[in-house]
């Protein structure tokens, strides 16, 4: 990846955070906004490696599944 995607990522996730209905989805953008932040200083600061693990926000809360009724 390149710095340019960290940089946009990192300014969609504020905006959503700006734009989000709920507290918990502000959180979250928040959260990845902080995330790439540090992916942006790990790179710029050279400390950057290729692998990214997955990352998901300690304030994400996956939707609840719905069931089928019989």
């Amino acid at each position: 990846m390149d710095l340019n995607y960290y940089l946009h990522r990192e300014q969609i996730e504020r905006i959503r955070a700006e734009n989000a209905d709920s507290r918990s989805a502000r959180e979250a953008h928040r959260e990845l906004a902080e995330l790439y932040r540090q992916q942006i200083e790990e790179y710029r600061s050279g400390h950057f490696s290729e692998y990214r693990p997955v990352v998901v926000p300690r304030s994400f809360t996956p939707p609840a599944a719905h069931s089928r009724s019989a």
